[in-house]
């Protein structure tokens, strides 16, 4: 399910690529961020992949550099994406698209560092305990 799911990112990045090539304006910054963003969405991409293919259970190491592909590249896509509605704010569209585009940076900013600091402290407060490999709480523990 997963693969499908990157086999449609790739094709939403994309057309999204080809729609600013199209709309660009021959501005060399929009053409420069707009390459920038499709090279960003493959690599998250791919990460979606390598997430799919290396389960938590079996090889951590590689599903948690899938899932910083994933979610790491995938804010900076999106950061770029929102640099290119700002710069293209007068020609193409309003503010409104800008600042939605936006609260969804702050939004997977928010996200990412919530999630590092929750992964850390619960990998330093439970040391010895494989929690690459437990799935499920037992009430007997801490």
């Amino acid at each position: 399910m997963l693969n499908f799911s990157t086999l449609l990112g790739i094709a939403t990045m994309y057309v999204r690529y080809k729609q600013l090539e199209a709309l660009s304006l021959n501005e060399s910054l929009i053409i420069k961020l707009n390459k920038a963003g499709l090279g960003l969405g493959m690599i998250s991409c791919f990460g979606l992949c390598v997430v799919a293919n290396f389960q938590k259970s079996t090889l951590i190491y590689m599903h948690v550099v899938g899932a910083a592909l994933t979610f790491g590249i995938g804010g900076v896509y999106i950061l770029v994406q929102t640099v290119i509605s700002y710069k293209m704010q007068p020609h193409l569209h309003g503010k409104r698209i800008f600042w939605i585009r936006l609260a969804l940076v702050l939004w997977c900013g928010a996200s990412m560092l919530t999630m590092f600091v929750s992964s850390l402290m619960l990998y330093t407060r439970l040391p010895g305990v494989d929690l690459a490999k437990k799935l499920h709480w037992d009430p007997k523990e801490k």
